[in-house]
């Protein structure tokens, strides 16, 4: 891995851990969903923005994290609001 690439991860990382992950359980109602053990499903678009969440997610920081968490993937933004209920999605963005 390429120091720059290192660099990166290790920032979206520290942004995850102390910004983004807390902030989206705390206001989702998910922590006593992820303290049973039950899938946490999050939809999503690919996003630039949201690279934080990719990386955890490709690398297993949520499982670190004893969290079990799975990104459903939508095409358009448009989606997101029905398809994320189809799937039982907890949180979406």
């Amino acid at each position: 891995m390429s120091a720059s690439l290192a660099r990166l991860v290790r920032i979206a990382a520290r942004f995850l851990r102390f910004a983004a992950l807390p902030a989206v359980l705390a206001l989702s109602g998910l922590p006593a969903q992820a303290l049973a053990g039950a899938p946490i499903r999050i939809g999503t678009v690919v996003w630039v923005g949201y690279g934080p969440f990719y990386v955890a997610d490709a690398l297993g920081m949520f499982k670190k994290a004893g969290l079990n968490v799975e990104l459903k993937m939508f095409a358009d933004p448009v989606e997101i609001p029905p398809r994320s209920l189809a799937a039982r999605c907890r949180a979406a963005w």
